[in-house]
């Protein structure tokens, strides 16, 4: 022996990893053992690569770690080498592993499956069991089989499981062979075959398989696949407890506290195998929550229901462990130590409490104590009884009617409910109204409220709502909470009483108030509408505040509104989010369609469209018609989402079929354009139909171009023209075009050039070009309205900057026949830049055009399409004017008078000022007056200036309005009348003439012409003052300051002060200002400085 060890210590020495190994096992399990020597020697051979080495360090490292030291002497030294680990155990079982280690692949695979010392992986265990299985090792065998049983790491196969699970079986694996028995017996994996099954679980229980043994047990207990003998089923779970198993134990104790002698011979039999004894064993039992343990433990010191005073707490709080598990007779005499003070304090509830405890799992002894307590009028031990009555206790239930029939409020009340429900007596709503109303006639407060519920919702009598609203007020005038919150719905709703916004408003708010959250919510929502009581927003956002405090969703939802739209709160639109982020989140439909809104617009939030994408299909799943839509759109473009036609078809779809209009039309598009789905003009006329019937414009327009063409439908230009008018009469500008064509040509109505006109007129007041170009060609030629050619010009014009160019073509052909409105309207274009038209002027003046002329004069003067030049200006001015042209003649007058293009000569102003004031030009005519009145070009005569005043005045020209006025009010060139001089003042003023408005509110003041009027001067100070006129600016102050037709107000007097002197009206002012402010506080001050600062950048004249 000696000399083979040295043999093998030699070639170990030499680096043979099998001696190396093989001394190892020596030194670990000879006579002389050195674990130290052990390890070394293992260690060597593990790392030379010998896999039996690397798998018995990978098991001892895993037996360590697992606090199942191996060889308890060495603890000391092998902690320390081994350091605790199961990485390093599976690190060498992975070596082992990998090289084809039987043991260590099913060691390996057991550490995957846990997840000790790597990352739980059943994939990988599934690998490693199946290379040790696919090597004979049982145990891996079994486990396979288990992972195929259970789907860890793969597909679950109780077919696979069985096969395996028979391999491991056939050698010798009990836990394979218990688990055989199990799949036969309940047809898992292979056919049911109880005798299949029974074999199985008796070769495993022979072999000493504790859950086969319990499982026997349990099969002769039940008489399941074999004969019931108590007896043969006692035998096996006394096996089973022997080697541990809990249930089996658990039976046996269970049946010994039934007096099975037998049981308790087992439970003594299991206590000399390895317990200290049956009282150990209960204890044992008590200690870990044993119910019945713990009863048994209380019930050794009770004696004809008294206690040794010495052990009663002891007791007592053995039998509260066991009867607040459960146990029904350790109830019972809990209820008896409260009721008789037997140990604790006398307690009436806490014995009718366990009382009925014990009574529901039928104690007969607990029910006779209540039904004592009931007669001496207990109404604790009343409530147990109607609850028992409930349940289908005899006894109970006939104590409940006797005492019902002998007119106890709360029994009727309650034996009402047993009708009711079916509780304890068969379901009968006729004796469930007839009790309710017994109850209610005696004043029973919730009686009224469930029969107003009863009628309310046709439970067990007809529907009717006028019953349940009577039932319902008389609840709620007792003060029952959900009755006035039900009155409220239904006054809301006028539901079987009229409808009455206000007492809807009143009854919510008393059920409001008593905290009843609904009701909360409801009154918030009439606050927030104005339905029965003023709007207020700050109500409805205190009482949306009162029911979110309950996480009312709703609320929450509707303070997000409040906060989006600033409604009662200062607008935040991150509180928006944030209220409908905790409505969103209880999956309020609605809220999870507004908070994807506010990620869609980057509203209070960044801009998320995946996060829109997300709330939108949250909402959508719950049928919310406008999410649905909405995340059909981001479907279609793409956003927050991969665009995905069919995916916005699909979602189109549901909105549409919960009768979304937007969605109807949608989905009639990509029908219309093959988007998402085959091309389809019937599908899209059907979508585009459905959409029009709920007044979609944009479908009501395009089904009548479907009419019109016969896409998709028979060709029908009636029906077009109806689609057409409906589009148009909701505002649809291309509707009303093409309705007014279709009168126009009378196509599929009746022809109507009246008719066609209104309609072009309507859409062309909308920018429609080609309908402006229509109704400029009827006033053009006079169809359907009365001919036009001023109005004709203003539509072609309109349509030309649309880029209609047949507009220009229209108006440069009436230019040629002389029209003046068309040449205005060419020269307008010019003006803009455009090349042809400004070519066409040039070319009609070059021809002698005198309105082109004329036209092109002012195009000079004003460097209006060609570059600025008076002196061309005056040429062209000239030309026209020579040819009797009237503006041209003023115009040139106006040269001459000013300078511009030519020497300034009075005289020949007043020439050309004379032949177009001759031809009735209202300017001309004020101008020539000015000249008469001012002697410039010609003697100075008054007469002729106030002659020529009144010519432009009677045109309306409100500068010789006013002129003429003071010309009366000054009598210079007619006699002097003030009456005369207010008329034209008034006429001047009411154009917004600043100077007339000044000197009438004078006339005013003064009753010079006109009834002195304070309140009137007033009136035309301030419509002066306001156009910067500092004269009536400084007077308006006066009339605050001194309250002259006004209540005084030194503040605007201020103000109007400050003003003035603002626009420069000079020290008055000034002074008058700072006189104001001596007699104002500094606060009232401050105010008349805001309101001075402000007028003067309205009013003054310097601003």
């Amino acid at each position: 022996m000696n000399m083979d060890l040295g043999k093998l210590e030699l070639e170990a020495e030499l680096g043979v990893a099998s001696a190396q190994f093989a001394l190892g096992e020596i030194y670990e399990n000879g006579e002389e053992r050195d674990y130290e020597q052990a390890l070394a020697w293992y260690r060597k051979a593990a790392i030379n690569g010998y896999a039996d080495a690397q798998y018995r360090l990978g098991k001892l490292h895993e037996q360590w770690h697992s606090g199942m030291g191996f060889y308890l002497g060495s603890t000391v030294m092998l902690a320390h080498d081994l350091k605790q680990e199961y990485e390093r155990a599976v690190d060498w079982y992975s070596k082992a592993a990998d090289q084809g280690h039987a043991d260590a692949q099913y060691a390996l695979g057991r550490m995957y499956s846990r997840g000790q010392g790597t990352e739980q992986n059943y994939e990988q265990a599934v690998t490693w069991y199946r290379k040790a299985a696919d090597q004979g090792i049982a145990g891996a065998q079994f486990r396979l089989g288990e992972m195929y049983k259970y789907g860890h790491g793969v597909a679950q196969n109780d077919e696979h499981a069985e096969a395996w699970y028979h391999k491991s079986a056939s050698q010798g694996n009990t836990n394979a062979m218990c688990a055989l028995g199990e799949m036969y017996e309940l047809g898992q994996g292979a056919a049911q075959d109880n005798d299949q099954a029974m074999t199985w679980y008796i070769e495993a229980a022979k072999r000493e398989n504790a859950k086969a043994q319990y499982r026997l047990g349990q099969m002769y207990s039940l008489g399941h696949v074999v004969k019931q003998d108590a007896h043969e089923a006692l035998a096996w779970f006394c096996k089973a407890a022997m080697q541990g198993n809990a249930d089996a134990l658990e039976i046996i104790v269970k049946t010994a506290k039934q007096g099975d002698h037998h049981a308790f011979s087992a439970l003594c039999n299991i206590a000399k195998n390895g317990h200290k004894g049956a009282h150990e064993i209960i204890t044992v039992m008590a200690e870990q929550g044993h119910a019945e343990a713990q009863y048994v433990r209380g019930m050794m010191y009770w004696d004809n229901s008294s206690i040794q005073n010495s052990r009663a707490q002891w007791v007592f709080n053995w039998l509260l462990k066991a009867a607040s598990q459960g146990h029904a007779y350790a109830q019972l005499r809990l209820a008896e130590m409260y009721f008789r003070g037997n140990g604790v304090e006398e307690n009436d509830e806490q014995a009718i409490f366990w009382y009925r405890k014990a009574a529901e799992q039928g104690n007969a002894m607990a029910f006779n104590a209540i039904d004592k307590m009931v007669k001496q009028g207990n109404t604790h031990a009343l409530n147990i009884l109607s609850e028992m009555a409930k349940a289908g206790n005899d006894g109970a239930q006939k104590i409940i009617i006797e005492m019902a029939e002998q007119g106890h409020m709360e029994v009727q009340f309650q034996l009402g409910g047993m009708y009711a429900t079916g509780q304890g007596v068969a379901l009968d709503f006729q004796q469930a109204v007839t009790w309710y109303s017994k109850a209610a006639e005696q004043g029973h407060v919730e009686a009224p409220f469930l029969l107003g519920w009863m009628y309310d919702t046709g439970r067990g009598v007809a529907q009717d709502d006028r019953q349940a609203a009577a039932w319902y007020h008389e609840a709620a005038e007792r003060g029952h909470v959900k009755a006035q919150f039900k009155l409220g719905m239904m006054y809301t709703n006028g539901r079987g009483i009229a409808q009455n916004h206000t007492l809807a408003w009143a009854w919510y708010r008393k059920a409001a108030e008593q905290g009843h959250v609904e009701a909360q919510y409801c009154l918030a929502r009439m606050y927030d509408e104005g339905n029965g009581v003023n709007r207020d927003y700050k109500q409805a956002i205190v009482w949306y505040h009162k029911a979110v405090e309950h996480g009312h969703a709703g609320a929450q939802n509707n303070l997000g509104v409040m906060y989006a739209n600033g409604q009662g709160v200062a607008q935040d639109d991150t509180q928006a989010v944030a209220w409908y982020r905790k409505a969103a989140e209880q999956d309020h439909a609605e809220a999870q369609y507004n908070l994807a809104g506010m990620y869609a617009n980057g509203e209070g939030v960044a801009q998320d469209h995946e996060q829109a994408v997300a709330w939108y299909s949250k909402a959508a799943k719950q049928d919310h018609a406008e999410a649905q839509c909405d995340l059909a759109r981001m479907y279609s473009e793409g956003r927050g989402v991969a665009q995905d036609g069919q995916q916005a078809v699909t979602w189109y779809s549901k909105a549409a079929e919960q009768g979304h209009v937007e969605a109807r039309f949608l989905l009639g598009i990509m029908y219309t354009y093959g988007r998402g789905i085959a091309q389809n003009d019937k599908e899209a006329a059907l979508w585009y139909h459905k959409a029009a019937e709920r007044a979609h414009v944009e479908a009501q327009f395009l089904l009548g171009g479907i009419y019109a063409t016969g896409r998709g439908v028979t060709q029908d230009d009636k029906q077009a023209a109806a689609w057409y008018r409906k589009a148009a009469e909701k505002g649809h500008a291309e509707a009303r075009f093409l309705l007014g064509t279709m009168y126009s040509y009378g196509r599929g109505i009746v022809q109507n050039d009246k008719q066609a006109a209104a309609w072009y007129r309507k859409a062309a007041e909308q920018g429609h070009a080609e309908a402006q170009y229509h109704l400029a060609r009827m006033y053009d030629d006079g169809r359907g309205v009365v001919q036009n050619d001023k109005k004709a010009v203003v539509w072609y014009h309109k349509a030309f900057e649309q880029g209609n160019a047949n507009a220009l073509d229209a108006i440069y052909k009436m230019v040629k026949q002389g029209n003046t409105h068309a040449l205005n309207a060419l020269g307008e274009i010019a003006k803009n830049g455009h090349d042809g038209a400004r070519e066409i002027i040039i070319e009609m003046a070059e021809q002698g055009a005198a309105m082109a002329q004329a036209k092109l004069g002012w195009m000079y003067n004003e460097g209006q399409g060609v570059e600025q030049d008076d002196a061309l200006a005056v040429v062209w001015y000239r030309k026209a004017a020579e040819q009797g042209h009237a503006i041209a003649q003023y115009n040139l007058g106006m040269m001459y008078d000013e300078g511009q293009g030519v020497p300034q000569n009075y005289a020949q102003a007043a020439a050309w000022y004379r032949k177009a004031a001759e031809q009735g030009d209202a300017d001309a005519q004020f101008n020539l007056g000015v000249m008469y009145d001012e002697g410039q070009g010609m003697p100075q005569d008054d007469a002729q200036a106030v002659a020529w005043y009144r010519k432009a005045a009677e045109q309306g020209n409100a500068s010789a309005q006013y002129n003429l006025g003071v010309s009366y009010d000054n009598g210079r060139g007619v006699a002097q009348d003030y009456t005369q001089a207010v008329a034209w003042y008034r006429k001047a003023a009411e154009q917004g003439y600043a100077d007339a408005q000044y000197n009438l509110g004078v006339s005013y003041a003064n009753g010079q012409g006109v009834v002195q009027d304070d309140a009137q001067a007033l009136v035309w100070y301030c419509k002066a003052a306001e156009q910067g006129y500092a004269e009536a600016q400084f007077n308006l102050g006066v009339m605050y300051y001194h309250a002259q037709g006004v209540p005084q107000d030194v503040k605007q007097a201020y103000a109007w002060f400050s003003v003035a002197a603002a626009s420069g009206y000079g020290d008055k002012a000034v002074k008058s200002r700072d006189r104001a402010a001596k007699q104002l506080t500094l606060a009232e001050l401050a105010e008349a400085q805001a309101l001075a600062d402000r007028y003067i950048q309205q009013h003054s004249s310097q601003s």
